[in-house]
């Protein structure tokens, strides 16, 4: 599925229960994309009804342009499967980015870490002048 995006990888976030506990997960590089430096992967915590929900997340800080784009996340479950995916197209602002599901991640931790599969494509950039 990812090969349908220009920009795509597998990333691995080690020591995840740490990291959960802390909400404080690393910024993974995933690159320069669309000319635009300083693309970055990580999780997001968010708490719906007094649940802890973990989402991954494809985001530039600050982000100058208007950006459209297109995405592609997905976690790799406990078993070794792949969870659903989400496949999504956005205009990005500043401070929003791309989220995949939400997951409790109980179901989702693999030797100690949390496993994210990710496509990225910038379709149009907008530069204000």
């Amino acid at each position: 599925m990812t090969n349908k995006y220009p920009i795509n990888g597998v990333c691995f976030f080690e020591n995840a229960r740490e990291h959960m506990e802390a909400n404080d997960f690393p910024r993974i590089p995933i690159g320069t994309i669309g000319g635009i430096y300083g693309w970055y992967l990580t999780m997001r915590q968010e708490i719906v009804d007094g649940v802890t929900y973990y989402l991954p997340f494809i985001f530039i800080d600050p982000i100058k342009p208007k950006v459209k784009c297109r995405w592609y996340l997905r976690n790799l479950k406990n078993d070794g499967s792949w969870g659903r995916a989400v496949e999504g197209r956005r205009y990005l602002r500043p401070h929003r980015g791309c989220l995949g599901r939400g997951k409790r991640l109980d179901g989702y931790l693999r030797n100690g870490g949390i496993t994210v599969e990710y496509g990225f494509e910038i379709e149009a950039i907008l530069f204000r002048e």
